[in-house]
């Protein structure tokens, strides 16, 4: 039984409400009354009451449509019909509104206190399990939102963990391989003007020029392998964000007009300075623009926005198109060296390797959301003031031992 549980006697017999308020306040009850049905909802409306008895017959509207009007104020009231003139139709119906319990007078007063008990036990039952629903549930959201938390941050501790060893990997091979490959190039170019002199076969010149272009293709490769191993941040300094965005914008030249793509710009003029490294920014945005163009062949629109976040002393940047989309089971792999969703030869895999990596050497963070279809939002996170200064020379100083 709830302790101090409020009973509220609804009859529009003073006798009968007098009587029974006597009777279960003596059982420690807090007892109310109200003589018809408007009253009665005003009352509930103002205080909650555990448990309603109720006579079928009021002056202003049934007990039955009481009951309804009842549950859908006060769904966890429990309601116990009191009647003098029982029906099947009535006890039915009044049940299947939600009444706890129908009783025929002349009223047994044992009958009712047990009535009331049960009705009382039952809420209890509810209340508690309603109430361990909610803790579960919120146990259950905060477990959630951990693991979400802990995969993000092994994501991006593989992610680190691959960057690292790539860069250990090619500052070891790019002399290695430079030198056999500056020999092939050269002998390539040197047979090719020789072949021009004296043969005319086109099987030898095709061959020549294969081997001329996917030379060029690895001496490609190894120069991003380069920008990697080198650290980016050797000219810290006050940085103007939305001008060098202007500055990569002139260079990558995506609006122009064979390329159908608009170019819409939502800077925040009041941007403070940032202290980063320009060159390095300035390969960041390149490379973004570069993608974006190539994801949108047929043309489309490309907005670029920059926005100060005051209460984590961010600048936030983000590059949306609404070209063609990453994959689901590509988008995961973005950031991974090498890995590219781009026709064999057209690509190196390195770009968003290396953006992640010059955005992380400046102490801030970059993440893609994109459906295939519904275009790609990149929204780069980067601090700004003297913590941000400090923290790209203690990266700086920790990438410089690759080499």
């Amino acid at each position: 039984m709830i302790d101090g549980a409020r009973i509220l006697i609804v009859d529009d017999d003073q006798g009968m409400r007098e009587t029974l308020s006597q009777i279960l306040e003596e059982e420690d009850y807090l007892v109310g009354c109200a003589g018809s049905g408007k009253e009665t909802l005003e009352r509930i409306a103002q205080d909650f009451c555990n448990v309603a008895l109720i006579d079928i017959k009021l002056p202003d509207m049934s007990g039955i449509e009481l009951l309804a009007e009842l549950k859908k104020t006060s769904p966890d009231t429990a309601a116990i019909l009191i009647t003098g003139y029982a029906s099947i139709e009535t006890s039915v119906e009044a049940l299947n509104l939600g009444a706890e319990a129908y009783i025929i007078k002349p009223l047994n007063i044992e009958e009712v206190k047990t009535r009331i008990c049960r009705a009382l036990d039952r809420q209890r039952l509810v209340m508690e399990n309603r109430e361990l629903l909610e803790k579960l549930k919120k146990s259950n959201e905060k477990l959630k939102a951990e693991i979400r938390k802990k995969e993000a941050l092994q994501t991006k501790l593989i992610q680190s963990e691959r960057l690292s060893a790539l860069g250990e990997l090619a500052a070891g091979m790019s002399h290695e391989i430079n030198n056999p490959l500056c020999a092939i190039l050269g002998r390539t170019q040197l047979l090719q003007r020789r072949l021009a002199k004296t043969s005319s076969d086109p099987k030898i010149k095709e061959g020549l020029d294969v081997i001329e272009v996917e030379g060029k293709r690895i001496d490609r490769i190894l120069a991003y392998l380069d920008l990697y191993c080198t650290p980016s941040m050797v000219g810290i300094r006050g940085v103007d964000v939305n001008g060098t965005i202007e500055k990569a914008l002139s260079v990558v030249n995506v609006d122009s007009d064979s390329s159908n793509i608009k170019i819409q710009k939502k800077f925040d003029s009041a941007l403070p300075r940032l202290m980063a490294d320009e060159t390095g920014l300035m390969h960041v945005f390149m490379n973004l623009l570069r993608n974006t163009r190539d994801a949108m062949p047929n043309g489309g629109t490309l907005t670029i926005s920059t926005s100060r976040q005051p209460e984590s002393k961010m600048i936030k940047v983000i590059f949306e198109d609404t070209g063609e989309g990453i994959p689901k089971e590509a988008l995961k792999r973005v950031f991974e060296p090498f890995f590219t969703t781009r026709d064999p030869g057209k690509g190196t895999g390195l770009g968003l390797a290396i953006t992640y990596q010059i955005v992380r050497e400046h102490g801030g963070d970059i993440a893609i959301e994109s459906e295939e279809g519904n275009g790609t939002t990149v929204t780069i996170t980067l601090p700004t003031g003297k913590e941000s200064e400090r923290s790209q020379q203690k990266k700086m100083s920790r990438k410089g031992g690759l080499k």
